[in-house]
């Protein structure tokens, strides 16, 4: 017989708003990197910058305690959305709107993500009715 379930990393993955946490620490990742760029296209330098890594910083984190805290997912979810919104006034316009929109995505898939229900088991209001079968006669 064929085992189904998944093992290690896989079981891991689908047993927390994985992606949702990937796109917030990208994002965040990726403000923290704008004001390193040696490029004449930073808008914001000085206090922008502190403000960068901040945002930076709390971004990753809310993204990493998504997966490791899924039971409290909605609130790293909705403070992962603010702090990208955040992001585009005090940190070079969300970080060219790449860091912003991986956040606010992040943050969004982490809010929406809910987990599996193990097999057999039955939903709030008891099993689910069963389907008529549809036949060929009249």
């Amino acid at each position: 017989m064929k085992d189904t379930t998944p093992h290690g990393f896989r079981r891991w993955r689908r047993t927390r708003p994985f992606w949702g946490g990937a796109f917030a620490v990208l994002g965040g990742a990726e403000l923290i990197a704008i004001p390193l760029a040696p490029m004449p296209l930073v808008v914001h330098q000085g206090i922008a910058g502190v403000a960068s890594w901040l945002i930076g910083a709390l971004l990753i984190a809310a993204g990493a305690l998504m997966w490791f805290q899924p039971a409290q997912r909605s609130f790293f979810g909705i403070l992962a959305v603010l702090l990208s919104l955040a992001s585009f006034l005090t940190s070079n316009f969300g970080g060219f709107l790449v860091g912003m929109l991986l956040g606010v995505l992040g943050g969004a898939l982490g809010f929406a993500w809910s987990p599996a229900r193990p097999r057999g088991q039955d939903g709030p209001d008891g099993p689910e009715p069963a389907r008529p079968r549809a036949s060929g006669h009249g």
